[in-house]
């Protein structure tokens, strides 16, 4: 990865904030002798925190009002937020994971799920419905995450978590029921 020094990195924040695009900002660093993709571009507006709040929406987002800017809480990066994705609190997932992880987190004590630990209490350590016991979740019965009562809590392999979670529960609902009331 090519790095630059202090008078390149003065000329190219200087062609960014000059510039309404991100095209039209290589187009004009190009004039400027640098040769720059897109991907390096974007990589040093993000390193070096360059402001873009001025550029105009890309062509896929033109006339959208729903398009909006908004600051990710970890990093401090401006990002862009659209109709579909304007629930998005952080820049990218890893900011993502900081801030919904460990200490910030209502799930986890001690930078560990407590809700894991209470459902394992009276579970064994395998799905209820075809006893896979090498990678096994935690599902939350009325689908609140902060409701870690044990009643509400049922240790699902990752394919019967995914039914639960997407209208298929009614295929293992009753094999479901017949293990709770066996506990």
């Amino acid at each position: 990865m090519r790095t630059f020094n202090e008078e390149e990195l003065k000329i190219i924040k200087k062609v960014v904030k000059e510039s309404l695009t991100i095209s039209e900002t290589r187009k004009n660093l190009i004039k400027n002798n640098f040769s720059i993709g897109f991907y390096t571009l974007r990589r040093l507006i993000n390193e070096y925190n360059i402001c873009t709040n001025h550029f105009r929406p890309g062509k896929g987002h033109q006339n959208d009002k729903w398009t909006k800017y908004k600051i990710c809480p970890i990093c401090n990066k401006t990002f862009t937020v659209t109709r579909h994705n304007h629930k998005q609190i952080t820049c990218q997932r890893s900011c993502g994971n900081k801030l919904f992880s460990g200490l910030n987190g209502s799930n986890y004590k001690g930078g560990y799920a407590i809700y894991r630990k209470t459902c394992f209490e009276k579970y064994e350590y395998k799905c209820l419905v075809c006893d896979e016991n090498q990678l096994v979740h935690v599902h939350h019965i009325d689908h609140n995450r902060n409701n870690n009562v044990i009643e509400n809590l049922i240790p699902l392999c990752p394919t019967h978590h995914l039914y639960m979670h997407q209208g298929l529960e009614h295929l293992i609902e009753d094999k479901i029921k017949e293990q709770i009331n066996e506990k």
